[in-house]
């Protein structure tokens, strides 16, 4: 289960460079994925353009948790923005080269 007590979400820059770091831990599956969405969304929503998610702790993410990502990273582009994964872990990393998203999601290692 994702941590959700324990997303972080810090923000900073101006209004056009805002970024919104968030960071998990646990699993991103059909269960959690609603609540790593709301989070995305409420930062794009609150101003931020560029999202960093740290995927360093989460243990396990599915296809429902790639589609979160993915459509907070297109909501993302439409508003001139961006996702970044920082530091997936290695189950993250393995799903995310399976679905070659480096065209809309950036991964930092």
């Amino acid at each position: 289960m994702t941590d959700v007590d324990r997303f972080e979400i810090v923000q900073s820059g101006g209004s056009r460079a805002r970024v919104a770091e968030l960071a998990i831990a646990g699993e991103v599956d059909l269960a959690t994925s609603p609540e790593l969405k709301r989070a995305l969304f409420n930062a794009l929503d609150a101003g931020s353009r560029q999202l960093i998610v740290d995927m360093g702790a989460v243990g396990l993410i599915d296809a429902t948790g790639i589609g979160v990502l993915v459509s907070a990273a297109n909501r993302a582009q439409r508003v001139g923005g961006h996702v970044t994964v920082r530091q997936p872990s290695a189950a993250v990393q393995r799903v995310l080269a399976a679905v070659d998203l480096d065209e809309v999601i950036r991964i930092e290692l």
